[in-house]
């Protein structure tokens, strides 16, 4: 009898884990993904990291299953309207956890921030994420 293993939730995402073991992810099928966070703090988002496992540690050689293109908003409070804060790319040969410096034009505090996978590197089926961090200031 195989073993069953069972479904790993959005949370996981959020835990601050820096050592990423394969299938230890959050799996969603189609595009867009979502993953909507409520920060601890209002705070002034300037990075964001997003994490995956290496090729070299993956079962199938690859991480086709890895985001690609993604997107960040954020809310003041949980009814107002989303501000987009920047759109990045994953790299598939990058590290595992890869930071992006949102751009300087704009500089507003936040209490929630959205993560939005727009493709991924290729799998048919579904999209891996295994780590998403917001870094930034705490607000006055």
């Amino acid at each position: 009898m195989p073993l069953q293993q069972e479904p790993i939730g959005p949370n996981i995402v959020i835990q601050g884990r820096t050592h990423l073991n394969p299938g230890q992810c959050w799996a969603f099928a189609g595009f867009p993904g979502r993953l909507s966070v409520r920060l601890s703090h209002k705070a002034t988002v300037t990075h964001v990291s997003l994490g995956h496992i290496p090729k070299m540690i993956s079962p199938s050689s690859t991480i086709s299953s890895a985001p690609r293109e993604f997107s960040v908003y954020g809310k003041k409070d949980i009814n107002d309207e989303e501000s987009f804060l920047g759109t990045f790319q994953y790299e598939e040969d990058g590290s595992r956890i890869q930071t992006f410096k949102r751009p300087d034009y704009k500089i507003d505090s936040f209490t929630h921030v959205s993560l939005q996978v727009n493709s991924n590197w290729g799998h048919p089926d579904y999209t891996c994420l295994y780590n998403f961090r917001v870094h930034g200031e705490r607000a006055a």
